[in-house]
């Protein structure tokens, strides 16, 4: 007979403690509100389960892949989990706009052309130019004044490049991380280093060039910002 109080505590003490869990774990519109870094900061970690029990089902899931993209007044959340169940990486988009396509790569017309893409702002003396070359590697240099030029390798995932420095040949092992677009690629600052020289902004464009023969620089083709818009 005193096994039932104790069960009926326990049972009121899981009850509290869900609610509480509850109180304290942020609502959509607290993460919409925020930065993609902010919101990767604040929900990498958590468990589906944690965002399940909170948000509920996502409005739209992705096909094959797990997370899904959550509706908040005129934003929109995408959240990834990672094979643990566990939150990996967060977009936050207005909902005006495309949604992150997790499916979207880059494809190339032969492996050994590059894709040219230059930074929306002034580089550090002059063009800021990354070139991704179909065999998956990469090359970029922040303007004309610097003598540094980052190499290594790319790889896509989730509709997000990652390009991964050549520590061996460069010295560095930056990773930078961006979002593919249609204009181009976007930056991620969650998760990504720091450039030398120049200071890339979360949500940064770089603006698509074009496609060239992997054989020619991104100098000779590298225009301003304002010209890649046109």
């Amino acid at each position: 007979m005193k096994k039932k109080p104790i069960i009926v505590l326990l049972l009121i003490m899981t009850v509290v403690l869900l609610a509480s869990c509850k109180a304290s774990f942020p609502t959509k519109e607290e993460v919409a509100s925020l930065s993609n870094e902010d919101a990767a900061e604040l929900l990498t970690g958590r468990t589906g389960k944690e965002i399940f029990l909170n948000w509920g089902k996502p409005d739209v899931s992705f096909s094959g892949l797990y997370g899904g993209i959550y509706d908040s007044s005129g934003k929109c959340i995408a959240i990834y989990f990672d094979d643990s169940d566990r939150v990996k990486d967060v977009i936050v988009f207005d909902k005006q706009t495309d949604a992150p396509d997790p499916n979207v790569s880059l494809t190339f017309l032969s492996e050994n052309n590059a894709k040219l893409y230059v930074w929306e702002k002034k580089g550090f003396g002059g063009d800021f130019c990354i070139t991704l070359h179909g065999n998956g590697t990469y090359q970029y240099y922040v303007g004309f004044l610097s003598s540094y030029i980052g190499t290594g390798k790319w790889e896509t995932e989730n509709g997000v490049l990652t390009m991964t420095e050549d520590k061996e040949f460069c010295g560095y092992d930056n990773v930078f991380r961006f979002r593919i677009t249609d204009e181009g690629l976007s930056f991620i600052a969650y998760g990504s280093s720091k450039f030398m020289y120049v200071t890339v902004s979360d949500g940064d464009r770089f603006l698509f060039r074009g496609e060239v023969s992997a054989n020619e620089s991104s100098a000779p083709f590298a225009r301003s910002a304002s010209d890649a818009e046109k």
